[in-house]
């Protein structure tokens, strides 16, 4: 609880976001949040005895990952008509972020703590619709980028349907995701436009993972968004990812995997009648310890 509500204060305070700021799905979100946290209180509890730290671990990871980004931006405000894909702004480069990740783990219930992030530039000439915006002809600065905060819970299922392999894990919780795509003219900074906004967005899926010998590790994560429906929300998201693990020891290993995370969002209850339909590729090598 402590955790959320400092990440929650956080994005809250120290973020201003253009264009609708931040926003939330209301009581839906605050049930999710609420049927999250139970398991915890009572798997946790309120103990601090020295037996109870005992039982917890923590697992730090440092990864090297190369991103990049695809997709396409719309709008179909009358006689403003067009579509733009990334590929077109020079928007698709790949680039090569440092990605952290915390993973609490007590007893069989664990908590971890991801950050991805993908972001690109280009100057180039353009003349048209961006985003719901009429641009006059000119050279521009784009830029755009993506940023996912995921805090997510994690429950073994496998004990319920009585099997050792694989080994599955529910998966429930947010992911704090801001997003901004921007136009500036390069000789009048006063002719720009952006989209952009932090959504606070409730997921659940599923983990799966086998064990390859004493050492290797192969697994299989999938998340989708809980609240489709709701105002705000993304009209689609998906998270996909599958990676190998080798542990030649108890406190470290190695690890390498791919992530795909596609969304969509439909702005036009925002006025600026805009559709953004983009994904963030990603490729990681990184390395986690144990202690």
């Amino acid at each position: 609880m402590t955790v959320v509500t400092i990440f929650e204060r956080y994005l809250f305070t120290a973020k201003s976001v253009t264009n609708s700021s931040i926003r939330s799905s209301g009581g839906g979100r605050d049930l999710l949040l609420f049927t999250i946290l139970i398991p915890i209180v009572f798997t946790v509890g309120c103990s601090t005895t020295s037996k109870n730290l005992e039982r917890f671990s923590l697992e730090h990871s440092h990864s090297l990952t190369q991103t990049s980004l695809s997709g396409t931006i719309s709008s179909d405000s009358p006689g403003k008509e067009s579509q733009v894909t990334l590929g077109e702004l020079g928007l698709d480069a790949s680039e090569v972020t440092y990605s952290p990740a915390l993973k609490l783990s007590h007893g069989p219930v664990s908590w971890s703590l991801e950050l991805l992030n993908g972001q690109a530039e280009s100057s180039q000439p353009f003349s048209g619709s961006f985003g719901g915006s009429l641009l006059p002809a000119g050279d521009y600065q784009f830029d755009t980028k993506v940023t996912s905060t995921r805090l997510l819970q994690s429950i073994p299922l496998d004990p319920l349907f009585g099997i050792t392999s694989p080994q599955i894990q529910w998966l429930a919780g947010l992911d704090f995701l801001d997003y901004k795509f921007g136009a500036t003219s390069v000789l009048d900074p006063q002719i720009s436009t952006e989209l952009s906004d932090l959504v606070q967005i409730p997921v659940g899926g599923l983990s799966l993972s086998w064990d390859l010998g004493e050492q290797w590790n192969l697994y299989v994560i999938y998340t989708n968004s809980l609240l489709y429906r709701e105002q705000f929300q993304p009209s689609k998201y998906r998270d996909g990812s599958f990676g190998v693990s080798w542990r030649p020891s108890s406190s470290w290993s190695l690890h390498a995997a791919y992530n795909q995370l596609e969304l969509e969002f439909d702005r036009s209850g925002s006025g600026d009648s805009a559709k953004l339909d983009f994904a963030l590729t990603s490729f990681e090598l990184g390395a986690t310890f144990k202690f």
